[in-house]
């Protein structure tokens, strides 16, 4: 399977469902809400963010389509690059190379 096969079969619903999170709790708002009560700047605010990412990704893997390290990290690296970058941004540059 080569890069651009992975990068066809990128479902941005599932990526929208991660960002989503659970029950009301945005991976976003999940950010926020630790950067400001660890009091967390700079290059460990990203770390906390990829944490976050795998965190939220994980989960959901396990309870839609069972857990696949391949999908999983794809997906995480997606979602920690939209909670980075935006969502719309890294839409937009997805569109772009499947183009």
């Amino acid at each position: 399977m080569t890069i651009a096969d992975l990068l066809q079969a990128i479902d941005l619903e599932a990526v929208e469902a991660i960002l989503a999170g659970v029950a009301g709790v945005t991976v976003a708002a999940a950010i926020e809400w630790l950067k400001a009560q660890l009091k967390l700047t700079g290059i460990l605010t990203l770390l906390m963010t990829a944490v976050v990412s795998c965190v939220a990704t994980a989960g959901y893997l396990v309870v839609v389509s069972g857990f696949a390290w391949l999908a999983f990290a794809m997906y995480a690296t997606l979602v920690f690059l939209c909670s980075v970058f935006g969502y719309e941004t890294i839409k937009k540059i997805l569109a772009a190379i499947r183009s």
